[in-house]
């Protein structure tokens, strides 16, 4: 029963050493980093271990992880020497954040820790293969680890969310039969308040005043980690018969076609009705998937208990998102002369991006992308108006350059001993997500920033001035690329003809998709408006070429579908979209609150229709529970 209690002092323990080191990491965010300081310390500590023990000079023993430790401390009490009144008056004046941060981040970890108690086992679904993986990393005496099933090959995975957990595991010196039901608990704590302190940040500096931008940060809690997609409520009309057979024929959900079930009660008496949530998009004939793809969600990710780099990525991807946030703050260009001025900075947060590649391969070029846009919208914004854009181009790039090859550089061995199962990009031919699916699939979080996006383009659609046209040109490129890479490799790979066939009809939701992403991204290099929001709309983009690019393009492995590709993509929009779907709640709100009473009913209108929309998204995990 010790054992939790000292799991969770141990990463408070960590948290408490991150505070300087965030504070000057994280300068221009009002929390200063505060809220994702436990992710930030977390990665410096495993980073340091897998370094050393990589150099092969020592052995990746408990000793090593209290040097990690120590060597932390170290340098976050010099840095605490060194701005001590600035951190006492920082503690002073966010005192309420800090304590909030706390509460939320021990409610969340307990609440986990007693759900999971009442499943603790780890021999069904990938767990087996999972605990593996960790016991691995607990026991190794080298670096690279040893495969837990071949022996003499080292393991070939992106395996640093295991390290971290396993350092752990160390430090505290609990089993890992215990430590792995703790790690699982662990990830939805620091995902709720990594996402919070991003979405409290960002209302913030949009102008929010503390109470409120706190409602958008418990919000945006809930869209990640508490609801599930819009299956839930579909499973509710199905099981109480309220779905008549053309409409569940309409839907051609995979097993969703049996007999309706009049057997009352609130959910299913089936004990695997949940499961289905996770394999909504497919085309299904005659009983046949023929476009099986995994549609699965944080929550479904946490309550099955799977330690999956997908999952244990989470807080890690939300803290390179404050990272994002923290540039596109800054009020002088991001070019060469703030990388000499800031050497160390730069260094660190290459260490962060970096390490999305060996905590879950698949969210780095995310971020890079990400990464991209905000330097060169935020040097777009900040440079003198009449500094030729080329030369602001140039110095994005400049900036840029370095963060992604430090990125790659500082995790070079962990890159030189993967060996991949990737064979290619193949295009997308045959069969393609239809709209309905994809949209209960994409859920509540899709749905808040459509309404954010649409009041957004609504309200200043006459705000137009002499550049508007080239930046139309360009934001229709950038829609047009992916479009015209699809023509190019199906061409390389089949032929013109399909090609052409293919481009000269695009499907309706892979245009959609494009079109509103376009539109996003003129929105951001326009000049007028909230400059914070832009970083909103920034996010929004990703997203929306994520969803785009799964449509399109798929990763070729063992699987030989686009199986993984729709789960990686659309898991990765779901926490974009959480993040500014639950902005989007607060300038729809304050966009539509006015003196006009038809402008205030649309608004309660609205909250209510998104309050019904989050508490049906809600029946999923109460079921599940």
């Amino acid at each position: 029963m010790l054992e939790p209690i000292i799991w969770i002092i141990a990463i408070e323990l960590t948290g408490i050493v991150g505070i300087p080191i965030s504070f000057k990491l994280f300068p221009n965010l009002p929390d200063k980093g505060y809220t994702i300081n436990k992710a930030l310390t977390l990665i410096l500590i495993g980073y340091l271990f897998w370094a050393l023990s990589t150099t092969g000079l020592v052995n990746p023993s408990t000793y090593i992880a209290i040097l990690c430790v120590g060597l932390l401390s170290i340098a976050s009490t010099v840095l605490l020497i060194n701005n001590f009144k600035a951190i006492k008056n920082y503690l002073r004046s966010e005192y309420r954040i800090i304590i909030l941060t706390e509460i939320i981040f021990l409610t969340l970890i307990c609440a986990w820790i007693a759900i999971i108690s009442g499943s603790a086992s780890i021999n069904h679904t990938e767990k087996p293969m999972d605990f593996a993986i960790l016991n691995a990393l607990v026991s190794a005496t080298q670096f690279p680890p040893e495969d837990p099933w071949f022996s003499g090959h080292s393991i070939s995975y992106y395996y640093f969310g295991y390290l971290i957990m396993a350092i752990f595991t160390k430090l505290t010196a609990i089993p890992s039969e215990i430590s792995y039901n703790l790690a699982v608990a662990t990830i939805p704590a620091l995902a709720g308040i990594s996402i919070f302190g991003l979405s409290t940040n960002l209302s913030r500096l949009s102008g929010a005043r503390l109470r409120t931008a706190i409602t958008i940060g418990v919000l945006s809690i809930l869209t990640l980690t508490m609801i599930s997609n819009l299956a839930g409520p579909v499973e509710f009309l199905y099981h109480r018969g309220w779905l008549n057979q053309s409409i569940i024929e309409w839907l051609n959900i995979k097993g969703l076609d049996g007999q309706i079930s009049t057997s009352g009660g609130y959910f299913p008496e089936s004990a695997w009705w949940w499961w289905r949530s996770t394999r909504l998009i497919d085309t299904v004939i005659h009983g046949i998937s023929m476009d099986y793809t995994i549609t699965e969600f944080p929550f479904f990710s946490f309550i099955l208990g799977d330690l999956h780099p997908h999952m244990m990525a989470i807080p890690f991807f939300l803290l390179s998102l404050s990272v994002c946030l923290n540039l596109y703050c800054h009020k002088t260009p991001l070019n060469f002369s703030w990388i000499k001025n800031n050497p160390l900075q730069i260094i660190v947060i290459s260490i962060i991006i970096g390490a999305q590649g060996f905590l879950n391969s698949w969210d780095l070029p995310v971020i890079w992308f990400l990464l991209a846009l905000v330097i060169l919208v935020h040097n777009l914004h900040i440079s003198s108006c009449s500094r030729p854009s080329i030369y602001i181009v140039i110095d994005s790039i400049i900036f840029y350059s370095p963060i992604i090859l430090g990125s790659v550089l500082l995790y070079t061995p962990f890159y030189l001993d993967l060996n991949s199962q990737i064979m290619g990009v193949q295009p997308v031919i045959e069969y393609q997500s239809r709209p309905i699916l994809f949209f209960l699939a994409a859920g509540a979080p899709l749905l808040l920033v459509l309404s954010f996006v649409s009041v957004y383009i609504y309200q200043n659609l006459r705000r137009t001035d002499q550049s508007w046209a080239s930046h139309a040109v360009i934001c229709i490129s950038f829609s047009a690329l992916p479009l015209i890479a699809h023509y190019v490799v199906t061409t390389a790979l089949y032929d013109t003809a399909l090609a052409l066939q293919l481009i000269s009809s695009p499907p309706v939701l892979t245009l959609f998709l494009l079109s509103l992403s376009g539109i996003t991204l003129f929105i951001c290099i326009r000049s007028y408006g909230n400059t914070y929001i832009k970083f909103n709309f920034l996010i929004v983009t990703t997203a929306l070429y994520l969803l785009a690019g799964a449509e399109l393009f798929y990763i070729a492995d063992l699987f030989e579908s686009r199986m993984n590709t729709v789960f990686k993509l659309h898991y990765q929009s779901w926490i974009l979209l959480s993040v500014a779907g639950s902005y989007g709640i607060l300038y729809v709100s304050n966009t539509l609150l006015g003196k006009y009473k038809v402008k205030n009913i649309i608004l309660y209108s609205w909250l209510t229709s998104i309050g019904l929309l989050l508490t049906f998204s809600c029946y999923h995990p109460i079921g599940t529970i």
